[in-house]
């Protein structure tokens, strides 16, 4: 038999783990434990974790990891601001985030490496979630598009591609630095969205359909948009259309052209998005609300089935029957019920073509 080689520590790459926390003191150890947990070489391993001027005991608690992590403690800022410091710092040639209320699983570092290896021209790796309440009670999600290549220029690619939040995003360092700096404007979230809408226009990317990391589901996640305030929604609105800005000026930048069909598809998925913030302290009246989900089937016509098609025209009249609340209150039992989320997925898949839009992904 041929002679098995095992690559030895030294040829892989650096991977350096950024991990961003605020105030996160009674999570933040767990998510440094699982990174120090990784089934990859720790020397291997760059851990940095960025400290956005807590106020809690975060930098006691650091204190026990010794030196198998760098910490740094930066005034208040926020979370690009953290992020942008952190990126400075790395030594790997790939740089993995995580958010310090998640964890990632052991083998997390390994399939993100490989995943790299095995498309030398990919910018980015990106991998599904595992939700997690810390009741233990289940928590319904919705089916990952594990959508890889290149989606520039690819209409259908572009309006399956839902993306990922910090804790699923990998980036070779050389692509990162194209997109630096971070607009300070993104102090709470969005960092992650301008860097996979940005990357996926110039670069391939790779999904991974596995659930890598765990993302703890809590009162105070930075985009959980239940029970909150109207200000703190208007930061998050406003945060969101900075995004958007940001984004297309990158574009911009690049050469790219905003009106081309899928380019422009693709920046009026964030326009609707935008709208369905407002809403949120802003609500709707009945028509104004149906227009926006007929917009909002309109665009997404050419991915959603024929079946999920009627499943949202229907939803388009009860909400113009019920109103916003009643309809939005509706629509959260559905959304809560594990039971009524599975036989719909199973009944009326959302997408048009399911294994298409599952399109190969590496180490998948």
């Amino acid at each position: 038999m041929p002679e098995v080689r095992v690559p030895s520590s030294e040829t892989l790459p650096v991977v350096s783990a950024i991990v961003n926390t605020y105030n996160y003191g009674r999570f933040v150890e767990e998510a440094v434990e699982s990174v120090l947990a990784q089934d990859y070489p720790a020397e291997r391993l760059d851990i940095i974790v960025v400290d956005d001027g807590s106020t809690d005991d975060s930098a006691e608690r650091m204190k026990g990891f010794g030196k198998r992590i760098r910490y740094f403690q930066l005034p208040h800022r926020g979370q690009a601001a953290a992020l942008n410091f952190g990126i400075a710092q790395a030594r790997g040639e790939i740089v993995a985030f995580l958010d310090a209320d998640d964890l990632w699983r052991a083998d997390k570092v390994r399939r993100v490496a490989e995943a790299f290896a095995a498309n030398p021209d990919a910018g980015m790796v990106y991998h599904a979630f595992e939700l997690w309440r810390p009741d233990g009670q289940p928590v319904p999600q919705q089916e990952f598009q594990a959508i890889s290549g290149m989606l520039a220029g690819d209409l259908k690619k572009l309006l399956a591609y839902d993306g990922q939040a910090t804790s699923g995003q990998a980036f070779r360092r050389s692509v990162l630095e194209q997109m630096l700096p971070l607009p300070e404007e993104f102090v709470i979230g969005c960092s992650d969205g301008y860097l996979a809408y940005n990357c996926i226009f110039e670069w391939p990317a790779v999904a991974i359909a596995e659930r890598l990391t765990r993302y703890r589901l809590h009162g105070a996640n930075q985009f959980s948009f239940d029970k909150l305030a109207a200000e703190k929604m208007q930061i998050k609105l406003d945060t969101w259309r900075a995004l958007m800005r940001e984004h297309r000026k990158w574009l911009e930048r690049r050469g790219h052209d905003l009106r081309a069909p899928a380019t422009a598809a693709f920046l009026a998925r964030q326009e609707i998005c935008a709208e369905s913030m407002g809403f949120a302290f802003d609500p709707p009246g009945r028509i104004a609300y149906f227009r926006h989900l007929r917009k909002e089937a309109a665009l997404y016509a050419p991915v959603w089935s024929f079946s999920y098609r009627l499943f949202k025209a229907a939803s388009a009249v009860a909400a113009l029957l019920l109103g916003f609340d009643r309809s939005v209150a509706l629509r959260k039992v559905y959304q809560h019920s594990t039971v009524l989320r599975a036989g719909r997925e199973a009944a009326l898949p959302r997408m048009a073509q399911r294994g298409a839009a599952k399109a190969a992904h590496a180490g998948g």
